[in-house]
């Protein structure tokens, strides 16, 4: 993947991240120079026609969504066997990512720096307003997923950007309906969901 240039304009640079489903790489614009980030549907996705049509949901919507805190995408398309979504590139930290850090001694997760009240209070405003927007929309639009992890804040503007309109559609449950603990349910993210969704 690093190195290919996806319909003759974008070539994908180093990874970024990697999802339930996808993959996020950085990129660059080579009509315009300009940096942009690169969602692919991880390969071994691509043979179930669910999971493409899945993704191609998501990008039809995206594609539709302006909103100064919500994720501009700039296109979408495929390339061989590789569906992908070109957005803007947010430079900085998904909230999950400045809250948190790895404990060299047990790997995991542990508890980081907290943000400041002013900054709480001023991303939680950005969010809410994406939520009102979203829900002004006809047929209005249920993110599914906000969690930390959802939430990018731009480090040049404070921005704080909603990101990833895909990740709830398909999601794992214990039997007996009850949300696996080490997956996502099919209502976003265990822990962050509404627990009435699960009732």
């Amino acid at each position: 993947m690093i190195g290919q240039v996806l319909d003759g304009t974008y070539r994908i640079y180093d990874k970024v991240g990697t999802g339930g489903f996808a993959t996020v790489y950085l990129g660059r614009n080579l009509s315009t120079n300009e940096i942009v980030a690169i969602k692919v549907l991880r390969q071994e996705y691509t043979e179930d026609p669910k999971y493409v049509q899945r993704f191609l949901r998501e990008a039809q919507l995206a594609e539709t969504l302006q909103h100064p805190n919500v994720v501009c995408v700039l296109g979408s398309g495929v390339e061989g066997d590789d569906h992908y979504l070109v957005m803007e590139y947010v430079e900085g930290l998904d909230l999950r990512s400045a809250l948190t850090r790895q404990d060299d001694a047990s790997g995991q997760l542990v508890p980081g720096n907290r943000l400041p009240a002013d900054d709480v209070l001023r991303h939680v405003g950005q969010i809410c307003e994406v939520l009102e927007y979203l829900a002004r929309r006809q047929p209005p639009v249920v993110h599914n997923d906000i969690k930390p992890g959802n939430i990018i804040v731009d480090e040049h503007s404070g921005r704080a950007v909603l990101v990833d309109y895909g990740t709830a559609k398909t999601r794992y449950l214990r039997p007996g309906g009850r949300p696996a603990r080490a997956n996502e349910s099919i209502y976003g993210t265990v822990g962050y969901a509404a627990p009435e969704l699960y009732r």
